[in-house]
């Protein structure tokens, strides 16, 4: 199986070591699409043989539209046959944060099943992964944090077939007019049941706080008028009640086994 995956980057060299170390130990390519990042996030991806950076702008702010085009449009140029870009056809493609993980304990069989089964964009289970402090370093994140949060507003469909136009709402979650349109599509086909997870890992120790800071600083005008970003936009005692009350709920989502233990 060639899987390709594509990954939003600005400044996040704190947590891009974990991620990158999940993903090339089974993605063959992994793409980092870098917005301008001014820490040591580029250099990271140095260390990385499978890793190709792809370097694009938004005038140094947060633009959901911005994203978005990159998350629909660059794996055409590069994962696809007859991609301006191509020199390896992908047979799935993950578009995701640099803060989510697509996870399922036999992934690549599961994907051979799915392929098997003509499924081109497979449902997925949604989860906020917690922890009160940060993961240690040369440890696989999906085994250091197995405790989280069920966020059914994660459930992304944040793999497909490279050759599905996918298409995605600002923040590219499970709703709005783009994704009803994905659904409509003539070679949309989805998985019966959610097997597959994305383990988005946002609430580790004081991190939602101080990214949310990040992002909130960096809003563009277009977000602005528009809405999007809006829960950005808190202040930080409110951040912070939020992060503690993330905290508080968590419960284990993966067991010793390394299975989902929440529906």
């Amino acid at each position: 199986m060639k899987i390709h995956v594509y990954l939003l980057c600005f400044n996040e060299e704190k947590i891009l070591p974990f991620i990158l170390d999940y993903y090339t130990g089974f993605c063959s390519r992994v793409f980092v699409l870098d917005n301008e990042s001014t820490d040591a996030s580029v250099e990271i991806c140095k260390n990385y043989n499978s890793v190709t950076v792809i370097e694009w702008g938004s005038n140094n702010s947060f633009d959901d539209i911005s994203n978005l085009e990159m998350k629909v449009n660059t794996y055409k140029d590069y994962s696809r046959v007859g991609g301006k870009y191509t020199t390896e056809v992908a047979d799935w493609v993950i578009c995701a944060d640099m803060d989510e993980v697509i996870y399922h304990p036999a992934l690549i069989d599961l994907l051979k099943k799915y392929k098997r089964d003509g499924v081109t964009v497979p449902n997925i289970r949604g989860f906020n992964m917690v922890c009160n402090h940060w993961p240690s370093a040369g440890f696989n994140i999906t085994e250091s944090i197995r405790t989280g949060v069920r966020q059914p507003n994660f459930d992304k469909r944040a793999v497909f077939v490279p050759d599905f136009d996918i298409q995605y709402s600002p923040g590219c979650h499970p709703k709005g007019d783009a994704f009803k349109r994905m659904e409509e599509s003539p070679n949309y086909k989805t998985s019966d049941s959610k097997e597959i997870a994305l383990l988005h890992y946002k609430y580790l120790g004081d991190n939602f706080v101080r990214s949310a800071m990040k992002s909130k600083a960096r809003l563009s005008k277009r977000n602005l008028n528009c809405g999007f970003g809006s829960q950005y936009l808190k202040d930080e005692l409110e951040l912070i009640k939020i992060n503690k009350a993330m905290q508080e709920s968590a419960i284990q989502v993966i067991d010793d086994n390394g299975n989902i233990t929440v529906k």
